[in-house]
């Protein structure tokens, strides 16, 4: 899979998360349309990003569609992996 969907994902702010090392529970950037649009160009559908949006409107959380099509395998708290930590080479390192 080309790294443009990772570098789309990690061009977006992550504004607040939560992980437990094992699971990351949600991960939300601002609900803007500049956001949206990245979110499409990744493959997501409209229809799964509006069901992610916070119930105050001002998040998204793009935990799932990163994992379900942008080929995000892991999330570090900063930056979306191709690849878990100690599981073959990182692609995008």
């Amino acid at each position: 899979m080309s790294n443009k969907k990772l570098e789309i994902l990690n061009s977006m702010e992550i504004e607040e998360y939560e992980a437990d090392g094992a699971t990351l529970y949600y991960a939300l950037v601002k609900n803007t349309l500049e956001n949206t649009r990245k979110l499409l160009e990744i493959g997501a559908p409209m229809e799964e990003i509006k069901s992610v949006i916070a119930d105050d409107h001002e998040g998204i959380d793009i935990s799932g569609l990163a994992f379900r099509y942008g080929g995000a395998k892991w999330f570090t708290g900063e930056k979306w992996l191709a690849h878990e930590p100690n599981k073959g080479a990182w692609k995008n390192e």
